[in-house]
Parts: C-alpha cells; structure tokens; sequence
C-alpha cells in the first residue's frame, strides 16, 4: 500500500513500506540503493513486471519525507497468491478495479498491470507468457501478446480509461483438441 499523500509522513511510514534497517535513517532511502528500486521494469512480452515505484525520491543529495509522498513498494504475486486468477477456458477474462490496488491515482497519473499464464494453459509460446500494459489514469488502452505461431492462447490487459482493468485472453488460430487458457494478476503498480 503507498504513503499517503497528505498528512505527515515519519520514518517509520518509509520503513514499513521500504523495508530497511533500526536505528532508521533517512539515507537508507535514496531511489537506486538497497531499499528503494529505480523504478518500475518490464520488457513486453517476455519478462514480468518488477520493481518499486520512487517516481519523486531523489537518487542523491537532499532526500525529505515529503518526497515519499504516494511512493509504494508495490506486491508481485505468482499464480498461488494472486488476488484474481481466472478459470481455464478457451476465452475468458476478469475484471478487477483499479482502486483496489493503487490509492489515489489522479488523471494523467502513471501505472502498470502485468497478467501470466495460469499453470494448465495449453499452446502457449515461451515469448507470451506474460503481458503488461502501461496506462495512463484517465486513458483507455490496451496491449495483447503478439501471435507466434498458428497454435496459441493470447493473453491480453485493457484498461476502460476509469477504474476498471481487464486481464484474459483467448485462443486463436488453427484448430486443436486442447485450446485452454488461463491468466492471474501477477503485479499492478504506478510507474
């Protein structure tokens, strides 16, 4: 869950957040070392969503506590965990709402949403594993996995530009006896 953004911010707030070592200090939080990432990473469509959001927290010099204002260390969760995870079928898709997991976003505000495969999907391609969608709060958009071949259940991640993100797929292409996919949350974070 991220800071607040109003009200005042302590140590301790950047702590539970971050993470870190007692006696706190405020050099253990500059964006870049050993608690506060550089930021979000994800490379479309073949590797997962990591990292923090420290979009304000400078890498050096003066760092304040106003500065982690609305900063997270966001969750990342694997099929056992996820919040939402949906059934195995040959096209299918859940919803869930954005505010749920992200306090806060204002219009023009950045965040990310990456869906996997659920173990038990059938035809899939080691390259689409994974789709992560980077939106803008306010905007509508969307982004699916490339085809790969005539065979393969395609993950998809929209987003209806309020506060509603949808993550599914379907199967496209040639026929077989075994078209079925799945997806789950794997992370939602500002970026």
């Amino acid at each position: 869950m991220a800071i607040q953004t109003t009200g005042a911010v302590s140590l301790g707030d950047i702590q539970t957040e971050f993470g870190g070592s007692n006696p706190i200090s405020i050099d253990e939080y500059y964006k870049g070392g050993a608690n506060v990432a550089d930021g979000i990473t994800y490379t479309n469509f073949t590797a997962p969503l990591s990292g923090d959001y420290s979009a304000n927290i400078p890498a050096s010099g003066v760092v304040s506590l106003d500065d982690f204002r609305g900063s997270d260390n966001p969750t990342f969760w694997d099929e056992s965990t996820s919040p939402i995870v949906s059934g195995l079928s040959t096209s299918i898709s859940v919803n869930f709402t954005l505010s749920d997991y992200i306090s806060g976003l204002q219009s023009g505000d950045t965040f990310a949403v990456c869906a996997m495969h659920r173990s038990g999907t059938s035809w899939t391609h080691s390259n689409s594993r994974q789709c992560t969608l980077a939106a803008v709060k306010g905007t509508a958009s969307s982004v699916i996995v490339p085809q790969y071949y005539d065979k393969q259940w395609r993950i998809q991640v929209s987003y209806d530009g309020n506060d509603t993100v949808t993550i599914g797929g379907y199967y496209c292409c040639s026929s077989t006896n075994s078209p079925n996919g799945g997806v789950y949350l794997q992370g939602v974070t500002r970026r």
